[in-house]
């Protein structure tokens, strides 16, 4: 296994994933105690926030030449956890989030595998579809979301 430097482990964009990844249990706590509007604002604002840093962790790493072999791994774990405690908190309320899950799940396996498979062929295979995965992802969760929160008569 690799060990990775001081410099490395404490870089910007690295710090910036471990403080994504120690904000899914703020939002988590805020989301499934809120009761009144004003408690589920504050649980966006920590996703927002969460948001906002992963978008400019690949920023900076990619600008200031920062990119590290532990940030490329720390950056999708972060994502899908995020994602993760995103859905199932949004399950416990709106049962529809389930078939999220389901397909995350999916979604998951199916690039596992293909991961697997393509390692070795074509490396290049992996970095075309990350962009593609999130944007559906993300789509995906935002219609479901929707639908939940508009069944609800919440939008």
């Amino acid at each position: 296994m690799k060990r990775f430097s001081k410099k490395e482990i404490f870089s910007i964009p690295n710090l910036m994933g471990y403080f994504r990844i120690l904000l899914i249990p703020v939002f988590c706590y805020l989301y499934i105690t809120a009761e009144t509007e004003r408690e589920y604002l504050y649980a966006a604002l920590v996703v927002l926030l969460s948001s906002l840093t992963d978008l400019f962790d690949g920023k900076i790493a990619r600008r200031f030449h920062m990119v590290t072999e532990l940030g490329k791994a720390l950056d999708p774990i972060a994502d899908k956890l995020t994602h993760a405690a995103l859905a199932i908190c949004l399950a416990t309320r709106y049962p529809m989030m389930w078939a999220l899950i389901a397909l995350m799940l999916v979604k998951e396996g199916y690039m596992g595998v293909m991961g697997l498979i393509f390692l070795k062929k074509e490396r290049c295979w992996m970095e075309r579809c990350g962009l593609a995965r999130s944007v559906l992802q993300f789509c995906l969760q935002d219609f479901l979301s929707c639908f939940c929160f508009h069944s609800l008569r919440l939008l």
